[in-house]
């Protein structure tokens, strides 16, 4: 939806959830392993086909500087550092729901530069799902062999999507439309990407920067980690223990849990083997063993519902 920001102004709202950059929940890297979510709503496909052949990671924009306009503050850093040996890599968004933009035209933008001169694609694949027997995946390439330079300069460029009319839908509530940016360059380089976004209207502002409030939620919807947690115990209690925490929105699906940083606090020797969780909250966690009046523990929880 469109609304009024100023005199004569539209804001163009942005599908791309994190396009600038702002939110990495999982760190700021370096993520080196395939296949891998680094920026929030990021995913970094490698394409060496083996052992780590590069490093993503957030880089910090100088104060001030007008090479990107309007005053980004983080870019993400892709760097081979070997030779792919099994394909192209890549660096992707999975926007829920394959009805986004079909049989309509989808304007995109971003900023890139390179360590030197080289080319990239842009794909857009219409995923139908997974469960049951869904539609094959619609790809189509927006443009190929876009060259980009060392110095950072915006790629503009326009699509029309197919519409997904007689289509069918997978059973597991995670069709998208995907939106890939691919390197030519199977060798070494170093790429920075900026200011990414995509709309349904013609491209005709500046980046425009969502609150970070607003921003860290959406991407809360799709991976979350909790901060630090803490259990104690009143009273000796067996498994499971209750009432831990409350998403700050509701996820896409029941996430997957992942226990971090774990302390027994006092020697118990119980650890947690399994955390009971809801697209709304983490109610439940299950001991390895009893745990005594008094006992105390601290961790923390990655939930993720990514697409």
């Amino acid at each position: 939806m469109s609304f009024i920001t100023g005199a004569n102004k539209v804001r163009q709202e942005n599908l791309l959830i994190n396009g600038g950059f702002d939110i990495w929940q999982r760190g700021a890297g370096p993520f080196t392993l395939d296949n891998v979510y680094t920026s929030d709503r990021w995913y970094s496909q490698d394409g060496s086909g083996g052992a780590p052949a590069r490093s993503v990671t957030r880089e910090q924009f100088a104060v001030g500087q007008t090479d990107v306009p309007g005053n980004p503050k983080y870019f993400l850093r892709h760097d081979q550092t070997a030779a792919a040996t099994n394909g192209k890599a890549s660096l992707q968004q999975f926007i829920e729901g394959v009805e986004t933009l079909a049989g309509k035209t989808a304007y995109y933008s971003f900023f890139v530069r390179g360590s030197v001169a080289d080319s990239l694609d842009i794909i857009f694949r219409q995923n139908f799902g997974s469960g049951g027997a869904p539609s094959a995946a619609v790809a189509k390439f927006a443009k190929s062999n876009v060259v980009y330079g060392t110095d950072w300069a915006e790629i503009r460029g326009s699509i029309d999507l197919a519409s997904i009319a007689g289509k069918t839908l997978g059973t597991d509530g995670n069709d998208n439309l995907e939106f890939e940016v691919r390197l030519d360059s199977t060798g070494v380089h170093q790429v920075d990407f900026a200011n990414m976004r995509l709309q349904s209207e013609p491209i005709t502002t500046e980046f425009e920067r969502r609150s970070l409030a607003d921003e860290l939620a959406l991407c809360q919807r799709y991976f979350r980690n909790t901060g630090e947690l803490r259990l104690i115990f009143s009273e000796t209690t067996i498994s499971p223990y209750e009432n831990i925490s409350t998403h700050p929105v509701t996820m896409r699906a029941t996430p997957t849990a992942t226990v971090n940083n774990y302390v027994d606090l006092d020697g118990s020797g119980a650890t947690i083997s399994d955390v009971l969780v809801d697209k709304n909250s983490i109610y439940g966690s299950y001991m390895s063993r009893s745990a005594s009046a008094g006992s105390r523990f601290r961790f923390d929880v990655d939930l993720d519902a990514e697409l």
